[in-house]
């Protein structure tokens, strides 16, 4: 355990937040831990696995420590353990959640007894509400405690697929085929597979070198670099995108990751293909 200020909480859990959301140990407080929430937690993971991730770092041309993949496995250990807390978080009730001065209903605040009419409209109608109140919050909370389950370490998806078009790699992990790590290498694989922007753009002839120098040494942080080559009015608008595009085209299909690293036979590939194609044609292009 850990003091924050005169606030007691698990050192565990701070050291997480530091590490993965980057937030300074002072500010780790009860409140900053309860407005937690899976999406930032896993949006968090996902950069930084992007980033440390070995194969990622052995293609930026990194040398020593940092092709250990340390970075990544710590990262991924904190994932785990906050994931872990928040859904046993929100597998609890939500009385369990609340101050016992939230736990106390309105009348017991203001010491009134009076007793609200039942057979009135207005209170027939504020009891269906809180009917439908209640079970919303227990259908969100079943979904809650469907979203992961751990096997051999792993975190897998358990729920309903959600309503929009999805992409490969997203399918098979919601279809519970793939866990959230086998994800986030597949896409680490793929980005690694394809051509640097900038080199490209240099074969293509659209830069100089001397200008892939300029544009690598001007980047700022989290700009890429397609938006300095436009900033530094090195590129068009339109290049830059024609230059995305066949980026995009000469990496790596991610179905193949999973046929050559996960044992998945090319079969059963096509036949999630195929769930895909209906899947992603029921939602259109929402």
């Amino acid at each position: 355990m850990l003091f924050i200020g005169k606030t007691l909480i698990d050192k565990k859990l701070v050291d997480a937040c530091v590490l993965l959301l980057g937030s300074p140990p002072r500010h780790v407080s009860v409140a900053f831990v309860q407005a937690l929430d899976v999406g930032t937690v896993r949006r968090a993971w996902r950069v930084i696995a992007m980033a440390s991730h070995p194969d990622a770092v052995r293609r930026s041309g990194a040398r020593g420590t940092a092709l250990d993949g340390r970075r990544f496995v710590e990262a991924s250990q904190a994932y785990e353990f906050l994931m872990s807390y928040l859904l046993s978080r929100a597998s609890r009730p939500a009385s369990a959640r609340r101050s016992p001065s939230e736990r106390r209903g309105p009348a017991e605040h203001s010491g009134s007894t009076r007793r609200p009419g039942t057979g009135s409209r207005a209170g027939a109608e504020r009891h269906g509400s809180s009917e439908r109140h209640a079970g919303s919050e227990r259908r969100a909370g079943s979904e809650r405690r469907s979203w992961t389950e751990r096997r051999g370490g792993a975190l897998y998806y358990r729920g309903p697929l959600p309503h929009r078009r999805l992409r490969l790699a997203e399918y098979l992990y919601y279809s519970g085929r793939v866990s959230w790590q086998s994800l986030i290498s597949a896409l680490v694989w793929q980005k690694a597979s394809q051509p640097r922007f900038g080199e490209l753009a240099r074969d293509l002839r659209s830069i100089s070198a001397q200008d892939l120098v300029k544009i690598l040494g001007s980047r700022l942080r989290h700009e890429q670099t397609g938006q300095t080559a436009q900033r530094l009015k090195l590129l068009s608008a339109a290049q830059v995108e024609r230059i995305l595009r066949l980026q995009r085209a000469r990496r790596r299909l991610i179905g193949r990751y999973f046929v050559e690293n996960e044992r998945m036979s090319a079969d059963v590939l096509t036949s999630l293909l195929h769930d895909l194609h209906r899947h992603n044609a029921r939602w259109g292009r929402s």
